[in-house]
């Protein structure tokens, strides 16, 4: 499984930098149970954005009912006071995600091979950098099966604007922006996922 991270444009030299704004989103996939007898388990994708005055008041109600939740996607909206604290929340939910499919029966029978999760970080060096370590040294230290990297990397895309006029022309839609942490990271799932 792989999980997606986002932020929109930040500047920091290390993640217990002290910023007054920001907001990361994490993008995952979690499967659901359903009293369907067609088909019993049904992917959802999750979308949580952490955020620290990233919206005001008003923004902040938009927001929640442009991205209303329904059957295959879920969205919440978590004010955080710092970056590591998003992070650390992240990993928190990757390690419950985790021992859940270890314990879950019908685990052994999805499309799933192992309950490893990588997280693609999709965002400018340095951060994505740093995210990436923190991420990988927060996992080595709790023995979680975790690999964080950058999707720049993994698809050999120099940066982040070369990325986002890539998924332009894929997915034939000019309103596609890194500064839109939550649809950016979705379209990213998308085209990791060759949905296109």
């Amino acid at each position: 499984m792989v999980d997606f991270i986002t932020t929109n444009s930040i500047d920091i030299d290390s993640v217990h930098d002290d910023i007054e704004n920001f907001i990361i989103c994490h993008n995952f996939i979690k499967q659901s149970k359903l009293n369907v007898s067609i088909n019993p388990i049904t992917s959802v994708v999750h979308i949580t954005v952490y955020y620290k005055d990233g919206f005001n008041e008003d923004e902040l109600e938009e927001m929640q009912e442009s991205y209303g939740s329904n059957a295959s996607m879920k969205f919440r909206f978590v004010p955080v006071e710092n970056i590591t604290s998003a992070l650390n929340k992240i990993i928190n939910n990757i390690s419950n995600r985790i021992a859940e499919l270890e314990d879950d029966e019908t685990y052994e029978d999805s499309e799933y091979e192992d309950n490893d999760i990588d997280v693609m970080c999709v965002m400018e060096e340095p951060v994505g950098r740093l995210f990436n370590s923190y991420i990988n040294k927060k996992a080595t230290n709790n023995q979680l099966p975790i690999q964080s990297s950058s999707l720049l990397q993994y698809t050999k895309i120099p940066n982040l604007t070369h990325l986002t006029h890539t998924l332009k022309t894929i997915f034939d839609n000019e309103f596609i922006y890194p500064e839109d942490p939550i649809s950016f990271g979705y379209v990213c799932r998308q085209y990791y996922e060759g949905r296109i």
